[in-house]
Order: structure tokens, then sequence, then C-alpha cells
């Protein structure tokens, strides 16, 4: 976004002097569609030539801010040039060769719109079928084709003789620079920016307890927005040519305030009945059948846009009338489009900077909302004093002091009656915690406990009434049985700290490291101390609050065990870890007849088996759940043997404890477990019909439709 600022504050300030602005439309296309291809290879190369970035620490800053100064460079150009082809589209449309200016309203409303609109489709067409019939890949050479085929169709046009566009300046016109503006059109142009990507921040918070998390909930989520702001462009800069004299009499920012104030209003009201939508939601999915893709799809969509709809149309309405108040001011359209376009995008970098990384992890997304909609209602100042100019001070006085009460009685009749975080029916909240990434929550229920971030289940719930504490034990138990000596064990994903408690009580000599995501999973493991014996506190435990196959990476190398203690393969943070290419790292970083193990369940549980077929020559399946594996990988065949198994719980009693309490008292009872051996396993895995889930090809995220809290049902 900082490059699409650039680009068109730039074209804001030199577009006059181009005489032929589709050309150079046409020839910002070529370059970033060239860009496109070289800025696809640089990224997928460069994060293994930078440093690591400090984990578990507050001291990461500058290595952190190497990798953002290196993507910044890396986006730049082609971005910048992104950024350009707004104003001198409208360069081109909104003036004829003699000069004569077209309706401004129609032009920059028009533009925008259609612009937006076309963002929504290719975020939906990339997130629902591109990338999961192409790949990534090919996806960016699709959108690379398109930028190259519309970058020479607009030369060709913009090269002939009719193409010129010679502007007399206007009497008394600048160049509409940023720094030209009058001070309210160009904060309102910054603010309007900043309101706008802080509610689509917190949208998609929201919106993750609808649609879920993943990769078509976020193609949704963009998608609904987007089609918000493009409606509401395309019908008020038609409306605004319509209804406003050609001098507009002031009355942009008229209307411009009461948007603001509706936006505001929405939000407000979109917090208060989203609790009852997503009630309705899950209950009209539970009746179609969580099995049928794309009614699901469907139904999530207008689920969105119901929630979304109101605040994007108020969004995208106001551009085009900030843009025609700018051109109204003296300025040359293109110009002012860009500079309208510039000080939007510099507002949506604020916005979303201050809104994701501080006002989330400090106030929460609920109060953070509320905040949102209080200053878009202020912004609204002007809405009831009609044209400012020429009013006297009186008038508006009376404006803003009504629009300020209206906006800090909704404010405060909000704050006081929350409805979040929202209530789950059937659960108590216990502890919660927000952060950038999600909230996490702690819920008890008929199972037990419930751990949650957002709307997604980061682990099977535990308890009396749960089978999760004896198998997710098991997911140490079975690695410890089968290495003939395992010192050093990782463990990715902490979920309850079961898994982890289990490795560090057995008395097996060696250290247990576990690397979490969330910070607030950790700080609230002490909770379940009962049935994870507090693994922070247990002396051969470490923690790491950090992402799981970035710590593989760079967090060292020889362990003898690498598990991965995860939830919901096709949720992002853990769709990444059940990919070829994360299967291949930890296979790179176990050491000699070391043991890898992952846990398939779900719809795309022949995937994962295919996936990890494909990397580790040896592989058996054990029983977890009543409809899962726990599949034991290695470079070197693992076998389950009597004689090893009674010396190793000889030589452990908390191990051989453990086991009786978990009903495994005998060789037997554990044998058992195994239900594929390597020629069974082998027969599913060498299928030619399934794919393997890589990097390229997630296919995971599209296999398994319903959220994770369904599939539950399977297991207990």
């Amino acid at each position: 976004m900082a490059g699409l600022a650039a680009g068109s504050w730039t074209a804001a300030r030199w577009s006059r002097r181009i005489k032929r602005p589709l050309a150079a439309y046409g020839a910002a296309e070529l370059l970033i569609g060239l860009g496109g291809l070289a800025v696809y290879a640089i990224l997928r190369g460069a994060a293994n030539h930078l440093g690591p970035i400090g984990l578990d620490e507050e001291g990461g800053i500058l290595p952190a801010l190497q990798r953002f100064g290196v993507a910044g460079a890396i986006l730049l150009v082609p971005t910048a040039l992104m950024g350009a082809t707004l104003p001198l589209l409208v360069r081109h449309l909104a003036t004829g060769p003699g000069g004569t200016t077209a309706a401004p309203g129609v032009t920059v409303g028009a533009l925008y719109g259609l612009n937006t609109f076309g963002a929504a489709v290719g975020c939906f067409g990339a997130g629902f079928f591109l990338i999961r019939l192409l790949g990534t890949a090919a996806t960016n050479r699709v959108a690379v084709c398109m930028n190259i085929a519309i970058g020479l169709a607009a030369l060709v046009v913009g090269l002939r003789p009719s193409a010129i566009r010679p502007v007399p300046p206007p009497p008394g016109a600048g160049t509409a620079s940023p720094r030209s503006l009058p001070f309210f059109l160009g904060f309102s142009c910054f603010a309007c920016g900043a309101l706008s990507l802080s509610n689509e921040v917190v949208f998609g918070r929201l919106l993750a307890w609808l649609l879920g998390n993943r990769v078509y909930a976020s193609a949704m989520m963009l998608t609904a927005f987007l089609l918000g702001i493009a409606l509401g462009s395309l019908a008020v800069g038609r409306l605004a040519d319509r209804w406003l004299r050609p001098d507009g009499g002031g009355r942009e920012i008229e209307l411009f305030s009461w948007f603001q104030v509706v936006a505001g209003l929405s939000v407000l009201a979109a917090l208060w009945w989203f609790p009852d939508v997503l009630a309705s939601a899950r209950r009209a999915e539970a009746a179609v059948g969580y099995d049928r893709t794309w009614t699901i799809v469907r139904i999530r969509l207008v689920e969105a846009l119901a929630v979304v709809a109101v605040p994007a149309l108020m969004s995208g309405a106001c551009f085009p009338l900030l843009v025609r108040a700018i051109h109204r001011a003296g300025g040359e359209l293109g110009a002012s489009a860009g500079a309208g376009y510039a000080l939007n995008t510099f507002g949506c970098i604020l916005g979303s900077l201050v809104t994701g990384f501080w006002l989330i992890p400090v106030l929460g997304t609920y109060a953070t909302a509320v905040l949102i909609a209080v200053g878009s209602i202020l912004l609204g100042h002007r809405a009831l004093a009609g044209p400012w100019e020429g009013r006297s001070r009186g008038r508006r006085i009376v404006s803003v002091a009504a629009v300020a009460s209206l906006a800090a009685l909704s404010g405060i009749t909000a704050l006081r009656h929350p409805r979040f975080p929202f209530p789950r029916e059937r659960l108590t909240l216990v502890w919660s915690r927000e952060e950038p990434a999600a909230l996490i929550t702690v819920w008890k229920g008929g199972l037990g406990w419930n751990l949650y971030g957002d709307d997604t289940p980061l682990s099977f719930p535990i308890g009396e009434h749960s089978a999760a504490v004896r198998v997710q034990r098991l997911q140490a138990w079975l690695p410890l049985l089968l290495h003939p000596d395992p010192h050093r064990v990782l463990v990715v994903g902490l979920g309850f700290g079961v898994t982890t408690g289990a490795f560090a009580a057995s008395g097996v000599p060696g250290s247990v490291e576990t690397v979490e995501l969330f910070r607030g999973v950790v700080e609230c493991a002490s909770l379940f101390r009962d049935s994870n014996g507090d693994p922070a506190r247990l002396p051969r435990s470490t923690m790491i609050v950090g992402d799981g196959r970035y710590y593989l990476r760079h967090g060292g190398t020889g362990w003898d065990v690498i598990t991965s203690n995860l939830t919901g393969p096709d949720l992002p943070g853990s769709a990444a870890l059940y990919t070829r290419e994360y299967f291949e790292l930890a296979r790179s970083k176990l050491n000699p007849g070391g043991i890898f193990v992952v846990h398939a369940y779900g719809p795309g549980e022949d995937v994962i088996l295919r996936t990890v077929g494909a990397v580790f020559p040896h592989v058996t399946g054990w029983r977890g759940y009543r409809t899962s594996l726990y599949l034991i990988a290695s470079m070197e065949p693992v076998a389950l043997d009597r004689a090893a198994f009674d010396r190793k719980l000889a030589a452990y009693p908390a191990l051989r404890e453990a086991l009786a309490a978990g009903g495994l008292r005998r060789f037997r009872d554990v044998a058992a477990l195994r239900v594929l051996d390597e020629a069974a396993f082998r027969r599913v895995a060498d299928r030619p019909d399934l794919p393997v889930n890589s990097d390229e090809f997630p296919v995971l995220e599209y296999r398994m439709t319903a959220n994770a809290r369904d599939l539950f049902h399977a297991h207990f």
C-alpha cells in the first residue's frame, strides 16, 4: 500500500505533463506484469538468504526491520506503478482532445468502482479456483499475462494521434498534489482511508467467527468488502453528477459527512446483531450439511455481505465525492484523483498498522470496532450544517455538537452492553486473551475444557467425558516407545499441553522443546495442569513462542523426535505444516534413526497419507481417535520390539505408570494400536489419483469444508 500511495502521489504531480496518459498507463501495466514475475521468484528465494528473527524474545526488532525493508524494496516498484494507473486513466478519460472535461463523478466513480470490482473478482477467482486448480505459480502467471495483454492494448491505442490529451489549465488551477489540498479535504481523504482499512481489519477478525479461518474465508471476506466498496463508488459517482450542480455548491462534503455517520452507526449495528447472525448461520449450515462445499460457500458469502455491506458501501461512496470536491477546489481531475487516492492510501497504511498491531492487542476487537465507529461518526461532523462554506458559526457549532453527542451516546451504549467474546451454546467462558493474530479463549462445557483461537478449535476438548487426554498423550508415548534413545524432542503446537507434558513427565532423559504460535495458548496452559502437568514448569521442558515452520528452519537441527501437535490441516497456521515442503524440512532436521509424527484426520486424511508417503520411505499408521491416525514416519524401518518394550518400561517407571493409567499395560495393548503396516500404508499413499499437498498446490485447504468444530462429533 505504501507503493500504491507513492505511485499515486507521483502521478498526481506529473500527470499534467503527460500528453499520452493512455500510453503511459499501458507502459505501467507492462512493467507491472514483468515485475510480477520477478517479485514472485525473489520472494520465494529471499527468506532462505536472510538471518532469522529472534524467537520468543523482545530483541528481534532489527532482523524484523531487515525483512520488512527487503520485502518493501521488492514490492515497491510494481505497486508504485499500480498506484499510478488510476490517475493516468482518469487523466485520459476525463478530458477529450479539445480539453473538455467529462463529468468528474462518473469518471472517478466508475474507474474506482470498476477497479475495486475487478479486485473482488480477482480475489474470489484466485481464492476459490485458480490456486486450487493451477497452483500459486500458475496463478501468478495468469495475472502477469493479463497485465501484459492490457498493457499492450493500451499502448497500441494510446500511441494513436487521437490519444493525445492537451489540457489547458483552468484559471487558478494547480497540480492538486497532496501538499496543495485544503486541509479538511486532505484530512478527510486520509481519515477515510484509515477508517476503511481499520474496519477491514476488525471485520476480518469478526468474520473469522462466521466464515472459519482458511484461505477461502479470507477470499470471501475480501470479496464481500471489495464488492461493497465497488458498488458504493459506482452508484454515488453517477448520482453525484445528476444531483449536484457542476460547481458542487459545497454539497459533496455534506453527503460525505452523512455517509460517514451512516458508516459508523452501521458498524455499531453489526457488532450488536453479529451474535444472532452467527447463531443463525450455524443452524443453517447444520441443516444444509457440511459436505456440500459450494452451498456452504454461497451461504457464507451472503452472511459476510450482510455484515459488511453497509460500511463497505459507505466507504466506496466517499471517494468519488472527495475527488469531486478536490477538483472543485481547483485541481485538474486526473491530478485530483491521484492526490485523493494517495492520501487515502496513506491513511489505509496507518489505519491497518495501528489497528492490527496496537488497538486490537491493547483494547480488544470489540472496543476497537466501537472506537472506529465513533471516529467515523465524528468525521461526519458537518452533516447537519449543509454546505459548510458561508454557514454561520452558530450553524456549524450546532452541527458539530449534535454529531459529537450522537457519537458519544452510541459509543458509550455499545461499550456498556458488549456482546463479545461471542457466546457459545452450552459453553461458559473461563479465560480470554486478545492477540494481533487471534482471540484466544478457554471455555468449559460438557466435554470439559475447550480451547479456541477466534472461532477455530485449537485442540480437541479435554475432560473426563473426552478421550482427548489419552490420545494426546499417545502422541508422545508412541515415539518414546519406538525410538531406541529419544534424547531431544520437538513438539510443534502446544494445544492443551498434554503431549508436551507426557514427553516431559515420562522420565526418559533428554529435553523437550515446544514451539507455539500464540502466546495466549502458552499462558493458559497452567489451567489444565491436572491433564498436562503444567509443562512450562517441568524441568526438561522449554517453551518457544513463534511460528513452527520458521523455528524448524532456523532453530537448529538434530532432533530425535519431531511431532506436529496441530489441529485443522486446512487452517492457516496449521495448513503450512501439512505440506510436502514442511515434511521435507522436518526430515532434514532429524538425527539418523529419527521419528516424525503427524496426526491425520478429517476429509483430507488420505491426502495427508499421500504427502507423508511422498517424503518418508517408512510409514506406519496408529489409531488415535476413532477416525484418526498417528503416522510414524522415518527414513529407516521402525518396529515395536517386545524385548525393547519391556526394557524401556523397566528402566522408566514413570512411563510404565502413565501407560498403565492409559490402559496400555502390556505389549499387545500397544501393538493393537497399529492399524496400518507399511504395506497397507503404501496401498493408500501410492494411489496415483491422490494429490500431494504442497506450498504450490495447497489442496488440503480446499478439501475440508466444515469448521474444525464440526469434525469433533466423529471422535466422541
